[in-house]
């Protein structure tokens, strides 16, 4: 079951940093050199970013009861921290996909065509945009953190993500 569990944790780590990560370097930058209007640019990413924050939601859903199972019988206050890390980054990917990407596509929709200059308000929606996209990948690199450290070598006999000998497998145990 741990190793299943873990398998699953480590998916949706994986998602939750990647797709901010790919997002950010890669598809906005790209929607921007390659689309000769800045608004298709801007229309494109919105789209974009809106799928990502789905699957950002969906991965911090599937890490809050990953980390929820793998931390169970560990007591401090890092892990009480921990286990609400996947909480605040879900909500500040449904912030930005429900809330802060509407609203930028409807004050994009109400600019005229061509060339005009963004309104301050759409810099300020812009910023808590990426605010709330910095908050949710700092939370999935702090979830990183600390499953590194569940995985470091001296660490795996006691690891809830890295399962002990299981007890009657044959291979002999070294003592030292």
């Amino acid at each position: 079951m741990k190793r299943a569990v873990s398998a699953v944790h480590l998916l949706a780590l994986a998602t939750a940093i990647g797709a901010p990560l790919c997002f950010a370097f890669a598809v906005a930058p790209a929607a921007f050199s390659v689309l000769p209007v800045r608004s298709l640019a801007g229309d494109l990413n919105g789209r974009v970013l809106q799928a990502v924050c789905v699957g950002l939601e969906a991965a911090f859903a599937v890490l809050f009861g990953t980390v929820a199972f793998l931390s169970r019988g560990l007591g401090s206050r890092a892990v009480v921290v921990l286990r609400r890390l996947p909480i605040l980054a879900f909500f500040a990917a449904m912030v930005t996909g429900q809330l802060v990407i509407p609203a930028m596509d409807r004050l994009r929709a109400s600019l005229p065509a061509g060339g005009s200059p963004l309104p301050a308000s759409f810099t300020k929606l812009h910023a808590l945009s990426s605010a709330f996209l910095s908050i949710s990948l700092l939370c999935g690199l702090g979830i990183l953190l600390w499953t590194a450290t569940l995985l470091s070598p001296g660490r795996s006999s006691a690891s809830p993500i890295l399962p002990g000998p299981a007890s009657g497998s044959g291979a002999p145990e070294r003592s030292e």
